[in-house]
């Protein structure tokens, strides 16, 4: 998808956490932890501001990864999927 090793980094940390049955709100935090690793010192409105600009980013120029193993959770929980 890119090959900037930030975006990799969060993006991996918030797929897997919402590959796991985890809503959006859980995938967020687990991207906001993994960015901090790699971004250490920032505010946490600015840190949490490019964490979703990475999402979004990733949303937009690689969808069908991004909405990779999304059916069998909307099948699952439907729409009332805790933390969506």
């Amino acid at each position: 998808m890119t090959r900037d090793p930030t975006m990799r980094v969060v993006m991996t940390a918030y797929v897997t956490a919402r590959d796991a049955g985890g809503g959006e709100l859980m995938a967020v935090q687990a991207a906001l932890r993994a960015f901090e690793k790699v971004a250490p010192g920032l505010p946490p409105l600015l840190a949490r501001q490019r964490v979703l600009s990475l999402i979004a980013q990733a949303r937009s120029k690689a969808p069908d990864w991004y909405w990779r193993n999304i059916a069998p959770v909307i099948q699952a929980y439907g729409r009332d999927h805790p933390n969506q």
